[in-house]
C-alpha cells in the first residue's frame, strides 16, 4: 500500500508541476516552457551526447551510407511528376548499440516548394517520409565513444536531392 501511495504522490507532484508550467506558459512566460521541456526530457530519455571523442561510423564509411540511401530510397509516386531538388538535413541518434533512433527532418524542401495556403507540398511530404523510413531502417552503425565508452550520439547529415 505504501508503494501505491508513493507512486500516486509522485504522479500528483508531476501533475502539479505540469499544471503550474502550463499556467505560466499561458501567461507568456518562456521560462516555463524550458522547465517543462527539461522535466519531460529527463523523465523520458537517456543521455544523448552531441560531442563525443569518436563519432559514430557507418560500416564502410559515409560513401557506403549514401550508397545505402540510394539503393533503398524508393521514389514516391507523387515525386515522379515533380522535379524537386535541394538539400535535406536529417538529425538522428545512433544508440550505444548502433541503432538509428528518432530520425527527423530539421530542414527540408518545404521552403523551396511552398504552397500558397502554407501546407506542405504533397511531393515534399512524401519525399520527407520516405527519407525518414530509409534512415529508420538503416543497418547498425559502430556507436560513438566518449572516454572509451559507447554512448548515444546525436548526428546530423545532409542529403542532396536531385530528381530533375
Amino acid at each position: 500500500m505504501s508503494n501505491f501511495l508513493y507512486n500516486f504522490g509522485n504522479q500528483l507532484s508531476l501533475f502539479r508541476l505540469i499544471f503550474i508550467c502550463l499556467f505560466l506558459l499561458n501567461q507568456g512566460n518562456a521560462y516555463a516552457s524550458v522547465v517543462l521541456s527539461s522535466i519531460l526530457q529527463q523523465r523520458d530519455s537517456v543521455e544523448v551526447m552531441t560531442v563525443v571523442d569518436s563519432p559514430p561510423e557507418f560500416e564502410g564509411g559515409m560513401p557506403a551510407f549514401y550508397k545505402y540511401i540510394g539503393k533503398n530510397f524508393k521514389l514516391p509516386a507523387t515525386c515522379r511528376e515533380s522535379a524537386i531538388s535541394g538539400k535535406v538535413f536529417v538529425e538522428f541518434i545512433v544508440s550505444e548499440e548502433g541503432e538509428v533512433l528518432s530520425p527527423k527532418i530539421i530542414k527540408g524542401l518545404e521552403m523551396a516548394y511552398p504552397l500558397e495556403d502554407g501546407r506542405l507540398h504533397p511531393a515534399v511530404k512524401a519525399y520527407h517520409e520516405e527519407m525518414l523510413r530509409v534512415f529508420s531502417h538503416s543497418p547498425r552503425w559502430k556507436p560513438g565513444t566518449h572516454e572509451g565508452v559507447a554512448r548515444n550520439a546525436r548526428m546530423q547529415l545532409v542529403v542532396v536531392v536531385c530528381l530533375g
